[in-house]
């Protein structure tokens, strides 16, 4: 019998296949010091064709995921978001949060108007009326201490809508500040042009004017020339204190803030623990959980340890994850009770953990998260325990990192030649070097 680790180096040149020595293929060859670690371009070819190697990929992928969301899970913020919120989204939106370790009041806001620009609501006209506006029509706008000069064609069996279409777009192609749109009202059935400037509150660029020029009389007859809303400041009070500013953007408390809209009550603006965010880290594990399990169902007839792996982590937890609503089905998949994942997210009155949190962010090496955990780092680590066919022969439940290797070269007949196709390499020479 040739010992693999004998005085002589010819172990990594032969092969033992039913006790007989024949050299080695060129493409399992490698250097006993400084090797290159095996690839799947030095594989015969029908080799990069089998199962193990087309689920490989998609087995570390999804436990690159996992992984990804069980860390999230174990954050600190992940249940302890906090987040300002506002009562009244629709007159006062929070859009952006500001530093979340600063201090934070509650505020209580009210409305008694939004910043604006200038605008001009014109005439109600029939929208398929002809017009009788045919040829060039000539208007000019001043804004901003500017004055521009437009114009455009109508025919004489354009309706009113066309008309009024032509002239908002040859304001708004002009870009100045203004911008013209067409304003339906469904109970009379009239559209009505609308200028509208851009810039709000006590800005210059806030109020313009427009006027008929030649002998057109467009600016007129599209009602157009007198301001139905002049520009005007946001005004509001935060716990009773007044503000005004040009702009709708405010700052509450180091929150940045949008005024939308006058209100007639207080809106309370508040810092709140965000539960929405654990409860979608939750969710982002219970999906990538059920992808790995469907790849590892997948594979089962190659290798079926990462199954057993994951049903054992299952069976071990199904009752503390059932608790939060997490139930498990018969393929093995996890899917949320929508009811009692949400009451597993509430805290208690008295404060403290929920148990959502006490179960995700429980450590130790019986917790959820360090069971899976594990499972995740050996898919990525030590791919081959999970993702091709173990040996034939009596070695039970295979592990590469634990079997006799001694064993595997003297006394297996023909169970060198498997580990030509699944082993890596540079990890078979680490062992004897």
């Amino acid at each position: 019998m040739i010992s693999p680790v004998g005085a002589s180096n010819s172990w990594n040149q032969v092969e033992r296949t039913n006790r007989t020595i024949r050299p080695m293929p060129d493409w399992y060859r490698a250097p006993s010091f400084n090797h290159t670690p095996w690839r799947l371009g030095n594989q015969p070819n029908n080799f990069a064709d089998t199962p193990a190697i087309q689920n490989l990929g998609t087995m570390r992928s999804q436990a690159t995921s996992l992984q990804s969301a069980i860390q999230d899970l174990r954050r600190p913020d992940t249940f302890n978001r906090q987040t300002i919120t506002s009562s009244n989204t629709t007159a006062l939106a929070i859009t952006a949060q500001g530093n979340q370790s600063a201090a934070f009041n509650p505020a209580q806001v009210t409305i008694q108007q939004i910043a604006a620009g200038q605008e001009n609501r014109g005439t109600g006209m029939s929208a398929t009326a002809l017009s009788g506006l045919g040829g060039t029509h000539t208007f000019e706008v001043e804004i901003d201490g500017r004055v521009h000069q437009l114009s455009f064609n109508a025919s004489m069996v354009d309706n009113n809508r066309t008309v009024q279409q032509r002239m908002a777009d040859a304001i708004n192609s002009a870009n100045i500040g203004v911008t013209a749109s067409i304003v339906a009202d469904p109970e009379s059935g009239t559209n009505a042009l609308n200028l509208a400037a851009q810039a709000t509150g006590n800005a210059a660029a806030a109020s313009f004017a427009i006027r008929d020029t030649g002998e057109s009389t467009i600016v007129s007859r599209m009602g157009v020339g007198a301001a139905t809303r002049d520009a005007q400041q946001a005004i509001f009070t935060v716990n009773g204190e007044e503000r005004r500013t040009d702009g709708n953007t405010v700052l509450i408390g180091g929150a940045t803030a949008t005024l939308r809209a006058p209100t007639t009550e207080a809106v309370t603006v508040e810092r709140t623990t965000d539960i929405n965010f654990g409860m979608d880290r939750v969710r982002d594990m219970v999906a990538s959980f059920n992808s790995l399990m469907d790849v590892a169902r997948n594979n089962a007839n190659v290798n079926p340890r990462l199954q057993q792996d994951l049903e054992g982590v299952l069976r071990s937890f199904g009752p503390g994850l059932r608790n939060l609503g997490i139930d498990i089905n018969n393929e093995g998949r996890m899917v949320i009770n929508q009811e009692r994942f949400e009451a597993a997210a509430q805290r208690p009155e008295g404060g403290g953990q929920s148990r959502m949190e006490s179960f995700f962010r429980e450590f130790g090496s019986h917790s959820f998260a360090d069971r899976v955990g594990n499972i995740t780092t050996r898919a990525l680590t030590q791919p081959q325990q999970y993702a091709v066919r173990p040996p034939a022969g009596d070695l039970g439940q295979w592990d590469p990192g634990q079997a006799d290797m001694f064993s595997l070269f003297a006394g297996r007949g023909n169970m060198m030649a498997r580990f030509n196709q699944q082993l890596n390499l540079g990890m078979l020479l680490d062992m004897f070097i």
